[in-house]
């Protein structure tokens, strides 16, 4: 099993897929824990799997890594057809991932963040000298923006919106316009902006939402929403209060529709 959530994370971080679950393999949505054999192929020292992954979008991935196509080909060793290639789920590979501090999605959103990155940096570099006017600049670079997400969205294999609204960093868009189209590098920079905003002096803290107690049964993969509460609380995992901590104030939070 160990050797099966190492290849797992090997080859989510190789094509940035994410890690899947049963009930989206029986719609027929495939992550890497629900490839079947007859998803995937070799050729010289590559491997090729073509299978449809989330909302529906065919997938192509293509993997040179040796030790990756080395530890797939013994895998697959006896099986054929519908037999899975893996026989883990994704509870599995997040236990693997745990004394490390991350989580499957961790990895994908990690690739979806870089592969923004990248493309706004190859996108301004083209794109010329900004206009003068503070409208039509903050156009442009919010055009230049979409244009990256679009691009990145395809890279990972994700509707844009789906890239935007589960996996990128808080801030990056705006980070980017408020900067005049500079790239922060550092994901955990992106608040940055934001944050100057409060008054001198004050302090930020960062609540973690987990002691929602409407959250009790929320499990990992499961998509959920937090409306503004008493407290202000809003968005997935955090959010920022300017003023002393209180260790209730996630309980000001509502949960919203999933």
């Amino acid at each position: 099993k160990t050797r099966l959530c190492a290849l797992a994370v090997g080859l989510m971080n190789d094509t940035y897929e994410r890690v899947g679950n049963e009930t989206s393999a029986k719609d027929g949505h495939f992550g890497v824990t629900g490839w079947q054999a007859q998803h995937i192929s070799f050729s010289g020292g590559s491997a090729t799997i073509s299978y449809v992954g989330k909302s529906g979008v065919k997938q192509k991935k293509t993997v040179t890594d040796a030790g990756l196509v080395s530890g797939l080909k013994k895998a697959l060793e006896g099986k054929s057809g519908s037999d899975a290639v893996f026989e883990i789920e994704a509870g599995d590979v997040n236990a693997y991932l745990k004394p490390h501090g991350i989580t499957a999605k961790d990895i994908r959103g990690l690739h979806a963040n870089r592969e923004v990155q990248t493309r706004l940096k190859a996108i301004r570099s083209k794109g010329g000298k900004l206009p003068d006017d503070p409208k039509e600049r903050q156009q442009k670079l919010k055009d230049e923006f979409k244009q990256a997400l679009d691009e990145a969205a395809e890279a990972v294999g994700h509707k844009a919106t789906t890239l935007k609204g589960q996996y990128l960093v808080p801030g990056l868009e705006r980070n980017y316009i408020e900067r005049g189209g500079k790239v922060v590098d550092k994901l955990d920079k992106q608040y940055e902006s934001r944050a100057s905003g409060l008054s001198k002096g004050a302090s930020v803290f960062l609540y973690h939402v987990g002691s929602h107690p409407a959250l009790a049964t929320v499990q990992p993969g499961d998509t959920f929403m937090l409306r503004p509460g008493p407290q202000g609380a809003e968005g997935p995992g955090v959010y920022f209060s300017e003023g002393a901590p209180r260790p209730t104030a996630a309980e000001g939070a509502r949960l919203g529709p999933t």
